[in-house]
């Protein structure tokens, strides 16, 4: 919600983990950029925006999302950081990571794991 000093574009392609690396890559170079050429900071324009952190029962993956929206559930916590997106399977669970689409398919790996009690 406060001013900016500068910014850069990042691909959102990819891993969670390839894209936290290209953020961390990026906000070291703004710190130099900015610690050099010290801009002048400009209003944001528009609402301020505001995301809860997901919990692990919105990593489930649901049968009404589309190819692509299943695709990006995945991605989105393909990390040690998160729990995996997952099907529920009696006392385990489905986990999935590393997705790619190719062409009109979905090509994931998949793990079965006990369930953890939430």
């Amino acid at each position: 919600g406060g001013p900016i000093y500068s910014s850069k574009n990042v691909s959102l392609e990819g891993t969670i983990d390839e894209i936290f690396a290209r953020i961390a890559k990026c906000v070291a170079d703004l710190i130099v950029s900015i610690c050099q050429v010290e801009p002048s900071p400009k209003p944001q324009i528009g609402e301020v925006s505001f995301f809860k952190r997901l919990s692990p029962q919105d990593n489930e993956l649901k049968p009404d999302l589309n190819l692509e929206s299943l695709y990006d559930r995945i991605r989105m916590v393909d990390s040690d950081m998160y729990l995996r997106a997952y099907v529920p399977f009696g006392d385990r669970m489905i986990e999935f990571s590393q997705a790619t689409l190719e062409g009109d398919e979905m090509v994931a790996q998949v793990r079965f794991v006990e369930r953890k009690k939430r």
